[in-house]
């Protein structure tokens, strides 16, 4: 599951973002006798009872798949449409008018969901997107 989920870095980044921590997944650190360590855990509320009932753990950050980060990315910012498209061994992200040529940011990732979180990432430190609506 991991290859499919943001990765910690970015999960963080967002959640600093104060993107909302909605998802399936999550990461946590996670404490139990021997072992210590950063994992990635299925977000139930029996599993994460569970967890909670047999280990001390930690919530660091949604760990988001691509179809969930996709549902906060707009089609359209000032005429510049959302592109996404692989090329060989990496993802591109972009937004781009192809009649004037204009691109307001591209990204470029090996992993899709990386990719969408950059493009989150930059949308919102560059306040073209507000996470007041967002949920």
């Amino acid at each position: 599951m991991k290859n499919l989920c943001v990765s910690l870095e970015l999960s963080k980044k967002l959640k600093g973002l104060r993107l909302p921590q909605v998802s399936q997944f999550w990461w946590v650190n996670l404490t139990h006798h021997d072992y210590d360590g950063t994992e990635l855990y299925i977000q139930t509320k029996q599993e994460l009872k569970l967890l909670e009932n047999n280990h001390d753990v930690e919530i660091l950050a949604s760990a988001f798949l691509s179809d969930e980060l996709l549902r906060w990315l707009p089609d359209d910012i000032d005429g510049c449409g959302l592109m996404i498209w692989k090329s060989r061994n990496y993802y591109t992200v972009e937004y781009y008018d192809i009649k004037s040529e204009k691109c307001i940011q591209s990204i470029h990732s090996d992993a899709l969901q990386n990719a969408l979180a950059l493009m989150l990432i930059y949308l919102l430190e560059h306040n073209l997107l507000k996470v007041e609506g967002l949920r």
